[in-house]
């Protein structure tokens, strides 16, 4: 796996399935845009895809998962309230 040309950079957390067809990048960020690629080879011949990998808008994503998951911690608080309340 490359990214534009280059091995990916090391500082990054970077996951992969356990044949290495799967790249996963938790968390994308602005950084990780760029052309990906993966090369394959035997001794017969060699085959290279690429992609190239476009992230907007991480900004409002991070502040709508922290909205969402505050949203689950107030309703299973108010179900245990409930809960409490009618017995």
């Amino acid at each position: 796996w490359k990214k534009d040309g280059k091995p990916l950079p090391q500082e990054r957390d970077f996951h992969f399935s356990k044949n290495l067809r799967i790249l996963n990048i938790p968390e994308g960020q602005k950084s990780d845009c760029g052309s990906y690629s993966c090369n394959v080879s035997n001794e017969i011949s060699w085959q290279e895809s690429s992609l190239n990998l476009t992230i907007a808008g991480g900004e409002l994503w991070r502040w709508l998962s922290a909205y969402t998951h505050g949203l689950v911690c107030v309703s299973s608080i108010l179900v245990h309230a409930a809960a409490l309340l009618w017995m």
